[in-house]
């Protein structure tokens, strides 16, 4: 396209066959997505996607947390969802459904999957219904789950280790660090950090480090371990 042309009006048909020609090559590693938008589970990557006026897009009002699907059975789901409605109590976002259904949605997405072995996400956001600030214009909650492939990561992590570093980005204050929200821009800073410091390459698994003081007080995304008396904390 030059500078001059027009840019195309699309219609109904021609908008979904273009999304279908940019889905990427690395949604094959999407295998199921649960929307509460659509009320049911998607395979198709193509259509994996949600309302631009969700509140979740415009204005990071939402909530999210994650489970790990491993030999077929997820692990620690009901620790990891009692969080989840923490988190979307603290962000005043009401439930779409009860408790016992959102966990047997996460379930039923999982199994349709067709996966032993898989990264589980799902989120929890205010809901579309327009661009303003409050959610007084969204029309519902919304949920979403996703499963899809989990990292893998070099043996040399598990022989030698990883290096650790301290950053100069602005951990979140207590109370936005307790809610576990989409905003997740110091993390994604911190990566770029590492990576203008020593130009590796994916540093996320590098574990660089939020710097509070003299201390380390967040990982970019991953917990850290530290022994102490002959007791790990985390």
């Amino acid at each position: 396209m030059t500078e001059r042309e027009r840019t195309p009006s699309l219609g109904t048909d021609e908008a979904i066959a273009r999304l279908r020609q940019a889905t990427h090559a690395r949604s094959v590693n999407f295998y199921a997505m649960y929307s509460s938008v659509l009320g049911g589970i998607i395979t198709d990557p193509t259509l994996m996607v949600l309302p631009f006026d969700d509140h979740m897009v415009h204005r990071g009002h939402a909530v999210f947390d994650t489970a790990i699907l491993a030999n077929g059975m997820l692990y620690q789901l009901d620790r990891h969802l009692d969080r989840f409605l923490r988190s979307a109590e603290m962000a005043r976002i009401s439930l779409p459904f009860a408790r016992p259904r959102l966990r047997q949605i996460i379930i039923d997405t999982a199994a349709a999957s067709n996966r032993r072995d898989a990264s589980v996400r799902y989120w929890l956001s205010a809901g579309p219904g327009g661009f303003g600030l409050g959610p007084a214009e969204c029309v519902g909650s919304s949920f979403y789950v996703m499963i899809f492939k989990g990292e893998s990561y070099p043996d040399s992590f598990y022989t030698q280790g990883v290096k650790v570093v301290t950053s100069t980005v602005a951990i979140k204050p207590p109370f936005f660090a307790q809610v576990k929200s989409t905003n997740y821009l110091p993390n994604v800073l911190v990566v770029f950090y590492r990576r203008a410091r020593d130009g590796r390459g994916e540093l996320e698994h590098e574990c660089s480090l939020c710097q509070q003081g003299s201390r380390a007080a967040s990982s970019a995304f991953r917990r850290h371990p530290f022994g102490r008396n002959g007791t790990a904390h985390t």
